[in-house]
């Protein structure tokens, strides 16, 4: 749920709070010098490592916010959200104007909604930081100026430096970002500020972009997302409810379901056939699941839905727009809640009421297997796998091939991604656990190992051989 305007919020215990400007006496504007030392204190670089067995190790490095400093509570947009949290590691921190003092931390958790992400210190008195008051970014104006402070690189010492510009634009991507013009700001997760000192937003943002693609021999439009980290920002207003309410420690937050799949946006000729839809914004239900709790209230597939809990969806410039508005809107409830649609059927409107469950894990979330000597990655089945994109459920167990290592024992053998590993040996292979002990004990020999694989819906024979060992020989002492 996202409210428009607070009086004072805290996040637990802390001492930062999300406080309205709506009605508050305006302070007057503070010197750029004063601006970048009251938020220097509250900056941190960040560094930490992402590792598995097929990638090796690979150092990260990004900027993060304190937002507690009683709790020593830190928030990022740097680190993967959409990454295994188990697969990053060795947090560091270090203070702004640093370069040798570093501080262990420790991931919190994560938000794959707003690509946010928490952590800890876990070395106390090491350093003592200061926290960032956030204020809703209601009140904010085209035109008007704002600040940000950010870290110059490990390389120029992590020294605080100051961007500036003015606001041009807020953009609805459902998520509003607001663009800046007339100068840069700072790098991705910094502060952004108001001339008064209040902080309004962070640098970043998830922003849809295009790339052009020569795919057989024609050239294709490809949507993107990415971080533009020096001309949007992500108002307060935005990820507010994220920071006061912080995912449990090392997991994402819980988001709730329906049961459709997808909910797709409305074309041009569904419109034209449908009359009751004349100036209403829609989106169309796309497949529901089995067991779900749509399935079990009554909703169908290709059912239109045109309001969420009361109200018309919302009238945007694209039916894409409309469409994730929508997602937005659900995926701002809790498993446990009940929401209500109106749905359009046959040119009759049917109100449905539903209680969200929690919803299955996604492909990401996944439990991961790595076999650097093999070159291969894959991950175990989920629900999502069984019935997107499929005329019938499929019914194979197994475990799906996410990466193979070009020149690797598994690429020679013809192993690709997307294949269902579904058995080893003519073993039956069900999951990653079963796959990686039916394994071990073969990838030390250079025997050639027969897999089965579903292939596009055709079971395919690949033989990998794993690579022989080599040994080392040390030069003669001289």
């Amino acid at each position: 749920m996202k409210p428009s305007k607070w009086n004072t919020l805290v996040i637990g215990m802390a001492v930062c709070a999300i406080v309205s400007s709506a009605g508050a006496q305006r302070a007057p504007d503070l010197a750029l010098q004063k601006l970048v030392d009251s938020a220097s204190g509250a900056l941190a670089r960040l560094e930490f490592k992402v590792a598995n067995e097929l990638i090796g190790e690979q150092r990260r490095l990004g900027q993060c916010i304190c937002i507690d400093a009683k709790r020593n509570i830190f928030v990022t947009g740097d680190v993967p959200t959409r990454f295994p949290v188990n697969e990053m590691k060795d947090f560091m921190l270090v203070p702004a104007g640093t370069v040798s003092k570093k501080v262990k931390a420790q991931l919190l958790a994560t938000d794959p909604e707003e690509n946010l992400a928490f952590l800890t210190v876990t070395e106390k008195g090491k350093h003592t930081w200061t926290d960032l008051k956030f204020y809703s970014s209601s009140g904010l104006k085209l035109g008007q100026r704002v600040v940000s402070v950010g870290l110059l690189p490990p390389d120029f010492g992590n020294t605080p430096y100051l961007g500036t510009g003015l606001i041009a634009a807020k953009l609805r991507l459902p998520d509003e970002v607001i663009h800046i013009s007339g100068g840069n700001l700072t790098v991705g997760s910094s502060p952004v500020m108001t001339l008064d000192g209040r902080v309004v937003g962070i640098v970043g943002g998830q922003l849809p972009m295009s790339t052009r693609l020569n795919l057989g021999g024609r050239w294709v439009d490809v949507a993107e997302s990415g971080r533009q980290s020096t001309n949007f920002f992500v108002p307060t207003d935005e990820f507010a409810h994220v920071i006061l309410n912080i995912p449990t420690p090392g997991q994402p937050r819980k988001l709730p379901w329906m049961g459709a799949v997808t909910y797709e946006p409305l074309n041009a000729e569904q419109a034209a056939n449908m009359p009751a839809l004349k100036g209403r914004a829609a989106v169309v239900v796309g497949q529901v699941l089995p067991d779900s709790p749509a399935l079990k209230i009554g909703l169908k597939q290709g059912d239109t839905i045109v309001a969420f809990n009361g109200k018309p969806l919302e009238v945007l410039a694209t039916p894409n727009l409309v469409a994730a508005n929508f997602r937005r809107s659900l995926i701002r409830n809790a498993p446990g809640a009940k929401v209500r649609v109106t749905v359009l059927r046959k040119g009759k409107e049917y109100e449905l009421e539903i209680g969200l469950i929690e919803r299955p894990k996604l492909p990401h979330e996944a439990r991961r297997y790595y076999n650097g000597k093999l070159g291969m990655a894959a991950r175990d089945l989920v629900v999502w796998d069984k019935y997107v994109n499929r005329t019938e459920p499929l019914q194979e167990q197994g475990v799906v091939v996410t990466a193979v290592r070009q020149k690797s024992a598994a690429d020679a053998g013809n192993l690709r991604p997307n294949d269902l590993i579904t058995h080893v040996q003519n073993k039956p292979v069900k999951n990653v656990a079963e796959l990686d002990k039916t394994l071990s004990p073969l990838v030390g020999d250079p025997t050639p190992i027969p897999f089965l694989v579903n292939r596009g819906g055709t079971p395919q024979a690949v033989v990998i051989t794993p690579p022989r060992k080599t040994t080392t020989t040390p030069p003669p002492r001289r």
